[in-house]
């Protein structure tokens, strides 16, 4: 079996739900002042969960403080190329076969 993007990750909504799931395992907390008074706010391109602080008053989302977060490359793209990485493919290789598929 040939592993590509997509039997790997499928959809994008797979990945922002598998995002959301590790990074907030434990607890939602403030990136900006780690207060664990956070609520959840609407959802941004049907994908990742907005939230807001009620003591620092800031906004933050799934993908912010991350590699991901200011990429307009999609999240599925993302976890391929670190699943590459940590099974040490090239990366060569990892971009190939992602730009084969569009």
């Amino acid at each position: 079996m040939v592993l590509t993007i997509r039997s790997f990750m499928p959809s994008d909504e797979e990945c922002a739900r598998a995002l959301r799931e590790v990074r907030w395992a434990v607890a939602l907390i403030c990136l900006y002042c780690g207060s664990g008074r956070v609520v959840r706010r609407g959802w941004r391109k049907g994908l990742y969960q907005p939230y807001r602080c009620k003591d620092c008053g800031r906004w933050f989302n799934d993908r912010t403080g991350t590699a991901m977060a200011y990429s307009r490359l999609p999240s599925r793209f993302w976890f391929f190329t670190a699943f590459m990485v940590q099974s040490k493919v090239s990366l060569r290789s990892a971009f190939a076969s992602w730009l084969k598929l569009y």
